[in-house]
């Protein structure tokens, strides 16, 4: 049975053109956007799957859900789960630590090895914080930093391993 996209409006074709293309919105928003387009295109389930490289039942899935609830359906929905440990506030305090010169703030090394700046969050900063989510943390900002600046040179966070 052939899954037919509904015309969409003139402001949805925009959208949909805008996100996927888009090299700053969420990776699975621009692979859904860019599922959309493909079936407005006139593209089949199975050639949109190949050339996304997903399943046929994940095309099919986004189709139906956009055929049901416009550009909304392609948002991601809240998912359930604890609540983060660690708020905004603290994630901030350990990139600008993580970007500051350890010298600076007074301490006897130049540079920052993620066991320095484990006991640094933990003993001066006062947070709780287990080494590895310190490391996810830097590492998500280095990598958000590094596509902001794509195609530029960029400075990043400066954390020996």
């Amino acid at each position: 049975m052939a899954l037919r996209l509904r015309p969409l409006s003139e402001e949805e074709a925009k959208v949909i053109k805008k996100w996927s293309h888009s090299r700053t919105e969420a990776v699975r928003l621009v692979q859904r956007a860019t599922i959309i387009r493909l079936a407005s295109e006139g593209h089949m389930v199975p050639h949109i799957a190949q050339t996304m490289e997903v399943g046929q039942k994940m095309v099919r899935m986004w189709l139906k859900r956009f055929a049901e609830q416009g550009l909304v359906g392609l948002q991601d929905v809240p998912r359930t789960g604890s609540p983060s440990l660690y708020g905004a506030e603290e994630k901030a305090q350990i990139i600008s630590t993580a970007m500051t010169p350890p010298s600076e703030l007074g301490l006897p090394f130049s540079s920052w090895t993620f066991e320095r700046l484990a006991t640094y969050v933990r003993e001066v900063l006062g947070i709780g914080m287990k080494r590895t989510r310190i490391f996810e943390i830097v590492k998500e900002e280095d990598f958000a930093r590094t596509s902001r600046k794509a195609g530029t040179a960029s400075e990043s966070i400066p954390i020996s391993c």
